[in-house]
C-alpha cells in the first residue's frame, strides 16, 4: 500500500487501542468509547459531578482543542469513589482534531471532532512519588523499573545512571558526565543559564512531566519526559537532582504521524469538496493550490495541466498559481526551478513521478498527477530553501502523494468542464460559436465598449443557392462545403473577431473596432470565397456569398439581436437585387446602399 492510501479509521484506533479511547464532538457528545474509558467518559459528561478541580481544567482543554481544531495533551487524575483510601487514578490524554463528514443531505464541513488517546499512569506516578520520598527505596525500584533513573551533583554531572542506561548510552558512559550537555538546544532557545534553572537534570524545586528532545550517542535525536525533585544534604543546601526519564520518542512520532495523517485527510477533504462546489474550472484547480499550499506550509503552489498527450501544456492557459502571504519569494523567483521541474517531468517515464529540485534561493516539489492511468498534470510546490536543508520533510512528501491523487481528478473534471462549456458554446459541424455563444460573447463586448467612441460592425451572411449543393451532391458534400467555407471565414478575420453559423448556410462575424470602410472590405473580401470553393471543394457555378453589414457606434442601442436583425435587413436587399454582393443598413437612405463584389473599398479591417 502506497504512504498516500493511508487513511486514520477513528472507530477502528479507539476500539483497538489499549489503553482508554474515545471520539467526541462538541458538547461534549461522545460517539464511540473503548471500555478503559468508560469510567473518563463519565467523569467528562458531567455525571460524576466534576467534583475535582484537575478533572475540571482537563475537561475544558479538552473542548478548547476541539472548539480550535488543534491538537492537545492531558494529564488527568480520577477519585476512585469505590476506595478512597487507595488515591486517584492518573491518565495521560492526547487528543487529535480530525475532519468530520458532512450530514446526510448536507453540504459543506460537518461538526468538528476530537480523537482522544490515551494511557494509564496511575503505576507510573505512584512510582514516582515513591522514588523521591527515599533514595533507598528509589534505587530499589529502579532496578525493576523500565524508566531511566539518575542523580546528578551541584555541577550538573551524573553520580548515579540505572544499570541498563538510556538513549544508547551506558550506565559507566554517563556517570560523571554533564546532564545538560545530552540537552538539544533548537534555533533560538535561551540562552544557556536561562535552560539550566528550567533543567529538571539541575532541578531546584519539584518538577514532573518535563519533556525535551536528548541528543544520543550516535547523533540521534530521543524525546523523553523528565520527573525530578532537589536533592539536599543535612544542612539542607541544594547538592544536587535525582529524577526519573521515559523515552517517548515512538509516541511522539506515531503521534506525528497521526497529525500528518489527519492533515492529509483533511486537505483531500477540501480539494474533494471544491471539486463539489465549485463550477468554474480555473476555480476548481485554485481551490486545489490553496488547500495544498495551506496544508504544507510552502510559499508557492502550482497547479500543471497536461494535453491529451500528456505533455504539459507549454502556453499554460489553464495553469493555477496560488501563493502564502508573507511569502519571502520574490515574484517569478520560481520560473526557473518551474522549467526544470517541466522538463524533468516530460523526461520521465512513469506516470507517477515525485521529483525535488533547487534553484538558486528555491526548492521545488513535484508530483504528477493521473487520471485513468494517464498523466494530466502535475502538482508542484516551492519554498524558500531554509539554511542546512537538503530535503523537503517526509510529512510534506505524504501530503503532497495523497493530494496529487485528488489533484489528478480536479484537474480532469476541470478539463471536462472545458470540454462541455465548449461543446455547448460551438457549432458542432464548422467549429465556430454557435448563435447563443455569439450573441453572449458580443454583449459582454458591447457593454465593456459602451464608452468608447470605436464603432464595431455585423455582417450578416448567406450562401445563395446552397438547397442546389446538397440536391446535387447530397447532405454529405454540403456539410463538408458549409465546413470548409467556415474554415475560410475564419482565416479572413482579425484574432479579436468572433465568427459563427446561425444555422443552415446562414453565418455571422463581429467585426471588433471597424469602421464601415473596413466593414465593407471584408465583405467583398467574403463575396469572393464563392469562386475559392467552386474551384476547389467542386461547389456547383450557381454557388455565391451574399453579405449585409449593420455599422454600431458607442451611444446606440447596444442590443447584438438588434443590430443583427439590420444587418439582415441589408442581406434581403442584397438578395433583392439578384444576390452574390454586400449591402450596408443606412436608416437615413431611402434604400439600403448595395454593391457588388467587383466594387472595391480601403482594407481596414
Amino acid at each position: 500500500m502506497a504512504a498516500g492510501d493511508f487513511a486514520v479509521k477513528p472507530q477502528v484506533m479507539v476500539l483497538a487501542h489499549q489503553g482508554p479511547a474515545f471520539l467526541m464532538e462538541t458538547g461534549p457528545r461522545f460517539l464511540i468509547a473503548n471500555e478503559a474509558a468508560a469510567q473518563l467518559v463519565v467523569a467528562l459528561e458531567g455525571s460524576a459531578g466534576l467534583g475535582e478541580q484537575q478533572l475540571q481544567a482537563g475537561r475544558l482543554r479538552l473542548l478548547a482543542a476541539l472548539a480550535r481544531g488543534e491538537p492537545v495533551i492531558v494529564r488527568l487524575s480520577l477519585p476512585r469513589p469505590e476506595d478512597p483510601t487507595t488515591g486517584p487514578r492518573s491518565f495521560d490524554l492526547m487528543g487529535v482534531p480530525i475532519a468530520a463528514a458532512p450530514a446526510v443531505g448536507e453540504s459543506g464541513p460537518g461538526l468538528p471532532r476530537l480523537l482522544v488517546l490515551g494511557i494509564e499512569t496511575t503505576l507510573e506516578r505512584n512510582l514516582t512519588r515513591a522514588l523521591v520520598a527515599s533514595r533507598e527505596l528509589f534505587r530499589d525500584l529502579v532496578s525493576c523499573s523500565a524508566d531511566f533513573a539518575f542523580e546528578t551533583d551541584a555541577s550538573g554531572a551524573f553520580v548515579y545512571a540505572s544499570p541498563k542506561g538510556f538513549i544508547g548510552y551506558s550506565a559507566h558512559a554517563l556517570n560523571g558526565r554533564q546532564a545538560q550537555s545530552l540537552i538539544l538546544r533548537s534555533r533560538g532557545a535561551a540562552s544557556a543559564e536561562a535552560m539550566a534553572e528550567e533543567s529538571p537534570f539541575l532541578a531546584r524545586r519539584p518538577m514532573e512531566d518535563c519533556e525535551m528532545w536528548l541528543r544520543g550517542p550516535d547523533g540521534d535525536r530521543f524525546c523523553v519526559r523528565v520527573s525530578a525533585v532537589p536533592v539536599h544534604d543535612e544542612t539542607g543546601a541544594w547538592r544536587g537532582a535525582r529524577g526519573v526519564c521515559r523515552d517517548v520518542t515512538e509516541l511522539r512520532h506515531r503521534e506525528a504521524e497521526i497529525a500528518r495523517s489527519v492533515e492529509r485527510e483533511r486537505t483531500v477533504s477540501l480539494v474533494v469538496e471544491a471539486m463539489r462546489q465549485e463550477i468554474d474550472p480555473d476555480e476548481i484547480l485554485r481551490a486545489t493550490a490553496e488547500a495544498t499550499l495551506q496544508a504544507t506550509r510552502a510559499d508557492l503552489c502550482w497547479v500543471l495541466t497536461a494535453d491529451a498527450h500528456g505533455r504539459l501544456e507549454p502556453a499554460r492557459r489553464h495553469w493555477v498559481r496560488a501563493g502564502r502571504e508573507g511569502s519571502s519569494l520574490d515574484p517569478g523567483a520560481e520560473e526557473g526551478a518551474l522549467a526544470q521541474i517541466v522538463q524533468a517531468l516530460e523526461a520521465a517515464g512513469p506516470p507517477r513521478t515525485m521529483l525535488e529540485v533547487s534553484e538558486g534561493p528555491v526548492q521545488g516539489l513535484a508530483m504528477t498527477t493521473t487520471y485513468r492511468g494517464a498523466r494530466n498534470g502535475a502538482l508542484v510546490l516551492f519554498r524558500a530553501a531554509p539554511e542546512g536543508a537538503s530535503s523537503w520533510p517526509q510529512g510534506t512528501r505524504l501530503i503532497v502523494e495523497s493530494v496529487s491523487a485528488q489533484a489528478g481528478l480536479a484537474t480532469a473534471q476541470a478539463s471536462h468542464t472545458r470540454t462541455l462549456k465548449t461543446l455547448a458554446r460551438t457549432d458542432a459541424l464548422t467549429g465556430l460559436l454557435n448563435r447563443h455563444a455569439f450573441h453572449d460573447e458580443v454583449a459582454q463586448r458591447l457593454a465593456q465598449r459602451a464608452e468608447e467612441p470605436v464603432p464595431g460592425a455585423f455582417l450578416y451572411i448567406d450562401l445563395d443557392h446552397f438547397k442546389e449543393v446538397n440536391d446535387r451532391l447530397g447532405h454529405a458534400a454540403g456539410d463538408a462545403l458549409l465546413a470548409s467555407f467556415a474554415r475560410r471565414l475564419a482565416d479572413r478575420i482579425r484574432p479579436g473577431d468572433l465568427a459563427a453559423r446561425l444555422g443552415g448556410d446562414e453565418f455571422a462575424v463581429w467585426l471588433e473596432g471597424c469602421p464601415r470602410a473596413g466593414a465593407v472590405s471584408k465583405a467583398r473580401q467574403i463575396c469572393e470565397l464563392a469562386e475559392a470553393l467552386r474551384l476547389e471543394d467542386g461547389a456547383p457555378e450557381v454557388l455565391s456569398v451574399s453579405v449585409g453589414i449593420s455599422e454600431v457606434w458607442p451611444g446606440q442601442d447596444l442590443r447584438p439581436e438588434l443590430w443583427l436583425a439590420r444587418a439582415d435587413t441589408a442581406l434581403l436587399s442584397v438578395k433583392g437585387r439578384g444576390r452574390n454582393g454586400w449591402a450596408v443598413w443606412d436608416p437615413d437612405a431611402p434604400k439600403t446602399a448595395a454593391r457588388t463584389p467587383d466594387m472595391t473599398e480601403a482594407d481596414g479591417c
